[in-house]
């Protein structure tokens, strides 16, 4: 009875740390899943705090970061680049007899070839530091938890080397709460190009191929390119302040209904001023082309003017447009404000652009209303002819001899002879 005691104990001990380490995300569960795929990794959102992405060519890095703006996320991209492959010189014997073969390989093909007496190739390392944009926010969003869609099971060491993963060149570490959690990656299916997966226990699964393909085009896909994060149409108002101190204050009339909605002044919001409009169709456009590395931004920059975004119920955002000398004497562009966190390059025509007209938007008007044809075909100093609404003139009453009158005529009272 003791012993059944024992036995009936420990295996409900081992069941509650199994249960644990699920529930602790060191172990994939699929029964927590209402859409029926499997659960990697659990993690409510938010407490994934380092992604780490690695293959043959690159390492990237996600780290979640706060203040007071809110969460955001800063991207670490280290490239490599090897020098490419030299032609294999010949060796002595080869060349005392042309028409021979050279059987001497190359330091590079030594060591593609595993010879541990060949020198490894120099290799050449980019590394980039950036705010990672809407991609990035979105693959650290989908991490949490990660999922699979489906495990795979019974594969044979034949089908581990079809699905790449027998020897794999790439691997995802998340980190949550401090405790890496590490998934080798192998190729992509067939048609779907979702991707392969093993976790540390050696279990295969499928996921998703979004979860995985931003961190392989890191460069070009998780960069962001926004100066703020406001839409157009839940702008409020608008601050222009030029470098000489002038300014001017914009708010946008019926912003629910796109097709009636216009810029006007504070002072006068019912009147459209269309130079606004057409300058903020240019100015709201604005993007980053690429970042400029911390510590590395030009001495010599100029702020050109300041815009201030406000949104109900969120804190301002002030965009500053500068400029600096280029090469060859061309100026180049810059934007930067507190959501971006770092100094973004912009396109130079836009930009210049933007600036130009900065001088005309602060003095602009709102246009007199616009005659109608008729009045614009009046000759000047004549007078307007009355408007007409369609109906048949009033007529005055028939006089009937021996009745009073019933209102007075300019020429006298009426009926009189």
């Amino acid at each position: 009875m003791r012993r059944s005691v024992y036995v009936y104990g420990g295996l409900l001990v081992g069941l509650l740390v199994l249960a644990g380490l699920r529930w602790g995300g060191l172990l994939g569960s699929e029964s927590d899943s209402e859409d029926g795929s499997v659960v990697l990794l659990k993690a409510a959102p938010g407490e994934i705090e380092k992604v780490t992405y690695h293959d043959e060519k690159q390492d990237v890095v996600l780290e979640s970061r706060a203040d007071d703006l809110g969460d955001w996320v800063w991207v670490t991209l280290a490239e490599r680049k090897l020098p490419p492959k030299k032609p294999e010189e010949p060796s002595e014997a080869a060349a005392s007899d042309p028409g021979g073969e050279s059987t001497e390989a190359t330091p590079e093909a030594k060591a593609e070839a595993g010879d541990p007496t060949a020198e490894a190739p120099p290799v050449e390392v980019k590394t980039l530091h950036f705010k990672g944009g809407e991609a990035a926010e979105t693959l650290m969003g989908a991490l949490a938890p990660f999922k699979a869609l489906r495990r795979l099971d019974g594969l044979t060491p034949e089908r581990l080397a079809l699905l790449e993963l027998d020897d794999p060149k790439a691997y995802l570490e998340v980190t949550r709460k401090g405790k890496v959690h590490r998934f080798d990656l192998g190729g992509e299916a067939y048609g779907t190009k979702d991707r392969y997966v093993r976790d540390r226990d050696g279990a295969v699964y499928l996921v998703d191929d979004e979860s995985v393909r931003p961190l392989r085009f890191a460069r070009s896909r998780l960069p962001e390119r926004r100066l703020w994060a406001f839409a157009e149409k839940d702008i409020v108002s608008v601050r222009i302040e030029a470098n000489d101190g002038r300014f001017v204050t914009m708010v946008q009339q019926n912003r629910d209904d796109r097709d009636k909605a216009y810029w006007a002044g504070v002072a006068a919001p019912d009147l459209e001023v269309s130079e606004y409009s057409n300058w903020l169709d240019k100015a709201l456009r604005l993007k980053g082309l690429s970042n400029v590395e911390p510590g590395e931004e030009p001495s010599d920059l100029e702020v050109v003017f300041r815009m201030t975004l406000e949104k109900e119920k969120e804190k301002p955002v002030t965009v500053e447009i500068l400029r600096a000398p280029g090469e060859g004497g061309v100026e180049e562009w810059y934007g930067r404000s507190a959501f971006t966190r770092s100094l973004l390059k912009l396109a130079r025509t836009q930009a210049a652009e933007a600036a130009e007209d900065v001088p005309d938007v602060i003095s602009a008007q709102p246009a007199e209303e616009e005659a109608t044809e008729e009045e614009a075909a009046q000759p000047p100093g004549s007078v307007p002819p009355e408007p007409t609404t369609g109906a048949i003139p009033l007529q005055p009453p028939p006089v009937v001899p021996g009745m009073p009158p019933r209102f007075p005529s300019p020429a006298g009272p009426v009926g009189t002879p």
